[in-house]
């Protein structure tokens, strides 16, 4: 915990962190998961309606503000992890697909 709170690089670490906190750090290689619509950017789920409604404009800021953090901590690898969908421990499942912050990112570099 030393370490990390004070941005220490150690050889054979692996740093774990928030979004939120990786602001002003770097590390050689970044890796991104849960880059699935729902995770990020994130989407409540509403049981009265039964459905993950899309995010408010603010929140969807908010979330693409912390996702580009994210990205541009890596300073030579970078790896996006995303899926098509995940499910819930209540079976409630999001089928919304591979994040539109990822589809950004993979549509700029013409994958």
């Amino acid at each position: 915990m030393r370490d990390i709170a004070a941005g220490a690089l150690r050889a054979g670490k692996v740093t774990l962190t928030t979004y939120h906190s990786a602001t002003g750090r770097e590390w050689d290689a970044v890796i991104l998961p849960g880059l699935v619509e729902g995770i990020m950017p994130g989407r409540r789920w509403s049981g009265r309606l039964r459905v993950h409604p899309e995010p408010n404009p603010d929140r969807l800021a908010q979330d693409r503000r912390s996702f580009y953090v994210g990205l541009t901590r890596a300073k030579r690898a970078l790896v996006l992890v995303y899926g098509s969908f995940w499910e819930t421990d209540w079976g409630s499942k999001n089928e919304y697909g591979v994040s539109r912050f990822a589809r950004d990112v993979l549509r700029h570099l013409g994958v």
